[in-house]
């Protein structure tokens, strides 16, 4: 009688990725409106490319896009 092989499962493997805090990004955030010379007005924009900067995802709505 021909043995019956175990298939084995592949393990998923979870990984846990820190996520910045608000802090994390308020200061990044600062850091930028300071190198662009602390010109008022571009708080969100700011707030975004720290965002991006540290590794968060950006929602296409928050950039002003329409997915168009």
């Amino acid at each position: 009688m021909p043995s019956k092989a175990k298939r084995s499962t592949p393990v998923q493997s979870q990984v846990w990725v820190a996520q910045p805090s608000d802090d994390d990004i308020r200061f990044r955030a600062y850091e930028i409106y300071v190198a662009r010379g602390e010109q008022p007005g571009r708080d969100v924009d700011d707030w975004l490319q720290a965002e991006r900067e540290l590794g968060l995802p950006v929602e296409p709505a928050a950039l002003g896009q329409n997915g168009h």
